[in-house]
């Protein structure tokens, strides 16, 4: 059964008697996004597996490659493969590959077919600038946003990590300084302006694109503060562009801010156990919320166990598949 966010928050207030309190919502509301975070972090949920694998086009010396914002973790018992060339690409953690090749991660790393990844860091923006820097400049789709600033981190031409904050000018577009790379893209309007909407940080979609050429690195739309793009880091780093990877999705949650968003499928009794447990540690009515005892979680993971595998259902996180 589904749930919107409006139905279960309003479900909790009437239990704890807090319905017609503004300020008790507003409360509700933060913990319910930080419920839903721990109740993911908790198990590998089936639910959230995408059928379709991200697939990513190799660019020759090319080692890094974003990952789209909904891309959570692999999910167990799934791997990265080469579908131009057709194997698999191991997963290995980046000090066993730092120990084995001295040169990695810089211009003396010889380029070859990858055959191993890790996850890096995450980056701002979907694209990175040319290799080599990049003129950029950041436009609105909006000529009212004039009082939208945007902030950006990275390394600048010099090789010197920068942060520079520029205002836009609605629909005419402001130059953003010359990188090499963007490590954060982020936007908010000025200090001082209300926003027109609630839960939005400007009026129009704000591009970041390189300039003259137009490639466009990042659209951030109005509820969007900024995105976060996990990396995917091959290694040796490709000799050849133009290759197909294909790296399996389990979707990070999803952050709940309108009343019609959808609570995850079957996740309302563990969301409202979780709520409750934090909630009652906060007015001191209960132990520490860590050590409450949430039944509806285990109910949840075991259906979920007992549906990735036949046979009665496991209470603890399952990992993945035995073989």
């Amino acid at each position: 059964m589904l749930q919107t966010r409006r139905e279960l928050l309003d479900h909790f207030l009437r239990y704890v008697g807090e319905l017609g309190d503004p300020q008790a919502r507003n409360l509700a509301e933060e913990v319910l996004n930080d419920s839903i975070l721990r109740i993911w972090l908790s198990h590998p949920w089936r639910d959230h597996i995408l059928p379709n694998d991200i697939e990513l086009t190799t660019v020759a010396n090319q080692r890094e490659y974003s990952l789209p914002p909904h891309f959570g973790r692999i999910p167990p018992g799934l791997q990265v493969r080469n579908l131009s060339s057709p194997r698999l690409i191991e997963p290995k953690e980046r000090a066993h590959i730092v120990s084995d090749d001295n040169n990695h991660g810089t211009a003396f790393e010889a380029a070859t077919a990858p055959r191993f990844y890790y996850l890096g860091g995450s980056v701002g923006v979907a694209m990175q600038p040319a290799p080599g820097g990049s003129d950029l400049e950041v436009v609105s789709q909006n000529a009212l946003d004039t009082d939208v600033q945007v902030t950006m981190e990275g390394i600048a031409l010099t090789g010197q990590f920068v942060r520079n904050q520029v205002t836009l000018n609605g629909s005419t577009p402001v130059p953003a300084l010359s990188w090499k790379s963007i490590i954060n893209f982020s936007k908010a309007f000025a200090p001082g302006v209300a926003a027109p909407t609630e839960y939005t940080s400007s009026r129009g979609v704000v591009t970041l694109k390189i300039a003259v050429v137009g490639t466009v690195l990042v659209d951030l739309f109005p509820d969007e503060s900024g995105q976060e793009h996990p990396t995917v880091i091959l290694y040796p780093r490709p000799d050849r562009s133009g290759e197909k990877i294909a790296v399996p999705c389990l979707r990070a949650p999803k952050r709940l801010i309108y009343d019609s968003d959808e609570v995850p499928r079957y996740w309302g009794p563990a969301v409202f156990d979780d709520m409750l447990a934090h909630w009652r540690d906060n007015t001191g009515e209960a132990p520490h919320e860590a050590q409450a005892p949430r039944p509806q979680l285990a109910r949840l993971i075991e259906w979920d166990n007992a549906a990735m595998r036949p046979g009665p259902g496991r209470k603890m996180p399952f990992g993945g598949l035995r073989r």
